[in-house]
């Protein structure tokens, strides 16, 4: 209101209006201001209860996951529980279908042949957890764990999945473990396998979470459906991570593509990468790319009901093209030299696009595009809180 009250000042100065005519243009700015007030305060708080409940589903979805991530951890899960239409009216028993767990482990080591172009490693389950690492070792080892929940040792024994495997200490051009069939049973992976090699790794479980780290790969494939994925300090050429009720985790990776999704879940990304697609629908994305593997980083970033902060690092020659847009919610910029080159708004509408230039040569390329349905964009540098606690 300021600027407009300058402006009318320098009006009646420069002799364009009568001083008459500044009083009512100065009244009627009067009138505005807590009518728009009002109206900003509206769509604030209709960006904030978005925010929160989508804060809520996410935390909702985290906790279910991890609750089943646990169960499965401890007990085996029955056979009416394969179908998810059934299990917010199943859990609740899962406690009391058994007395005891029974853990049984299968380990088998063996070697890749020598000169493959790829390496396809396939790992499924319907209820269990798997984890894939890399190590020094020569070989890969795979340690295969079930839980069974039985009255006693030898009941449990009877109820023990065959999962077939290879034969130990054999030279292979491939590996695949499973588990097709729905028991008494929580089968979980673990998977050693040399840290560089030509792998297209492809991990599925219905229940259970899923963890990639310290690994070199072609192709990185994650599918889980009531279970958080993460990958840590991993390079490939392709990554494609998708969650169903669970957290979306890429820490310190590098690829050429990366498609990460979630549909009850947050997304978090540090990492570089050529072109990375984030995708959620209900749940936050925190995006931190690192610029150094790539001359153009492209960034597209999604979600329907939640805010997205993209943390930019601190580079003097960095160039960042930015076009942010959210239905209901603010978009801030906090990086310096920023050019706003077009600003909307439309009710709770805001949107923002511009760019900034290299200020010592052109250097690298960082180009965003966020979409938002309810909640807020933040962009700015990753050591500066912009007054976010």
């Amino acid at each position: 209101m300021y600027e407009e009250r300058l402006l009318i000042l320098k009006m009646v100065e420069s002799g364009k209006i009568t001083a008459q005519e500044a009083v009512e243009l100065l009244e009627a700015l009067e009138e505005e201001a807590p009518r728009q007030a009002k109206s900003d305060d509206v769509w604030r708080r209709i960006e904030k209860q978005s925010e929160e409940l989508a804060r809520k589903i996410e935390r909702a979805a985290e906790r279910f996951s991890q609750s089943v991530e646990a169960r499965l951890e401890d007990s085996g899960i029955p056979e009416q529980l394969g179908n998810i239409q059934r299990w917010f009216t199943k859990l609740p028993f899962l406690s009391g279908m058994a007395n005891e767990t029974h853990e049984f482990t299968e380990e088998v080591e063996g070697s890749f042949a020598q000169g493959l172009a790829e390496i396809p490693v396939s790992l499924r389950t319907l209820n269990g957890s798997i984890v894939v690492e890399g190590w020094e070792g020569e070989g890969y080892k795979l340690v295969v764990t079930q839980r069974v929940r039985a009255k006693d040792r030898e009941t449990a024994l009877e109820k023990v999945t065959q999962v077939e495997l290879p034969q130990a200490g054999s030279v292979v051009d491939k590996l695949e473990a499973n588990v097709q069939e729905r028991g008494d049973t929580s089968i979980s992976f673990h998977l050693s396998l040399p840290r560089k090699g030509p792998y297209r790794l492809v991990l599925n479980s219905t229940n259970g979470r899923c963890q990639v780290a310290n690994l070199l790969a072609k192709m990185i494939d994650v599918d889980t459906l009531n279970g958080s994925a993460a990958i840590k300090q991993t390079k490939a050429e392709k990554m494609h991570i998708w969650t169903g009720n669970g957290s979306n985790n890429l820490d310190f990776v590098e690829a050429e593509q990366i498609q990460q999704r979630t549909a009850n879940g947050s997304i978090q990304f540090t990492g570089s990468c050529r072109m990375i697609a984030c995708d959620s629908t209900n749940g936050s994305v925190r995006v931190s790319p690192l610029a150094f593997g790539h001359e153009l980083s492209e960034l597209d970033i999604k979600t329907v009901n939640s805010s997205v902060q993209c943390m930019l690092p601190q580079m003097p020659d960095l160039q960042v093209r930015l076009d942010a847009s959210t239905s209901v919610g603010r978009v801030r910029v906090g990086l310096a030299n920023f050019a706003v080159q077009s600003e909307h708004k439309d009710g709770g509408m805001h949107k923002v696009v511009g760019a900034i230039s290299g200020q010592s040569g052109p250097g690298k390329e960082i180009a965003i595009r966020a979409r938002v349905g309810c909640g807020s964009i933040l962009v700015g540098h990753e050591r500066d809180n912009h007054g976010i606690q």
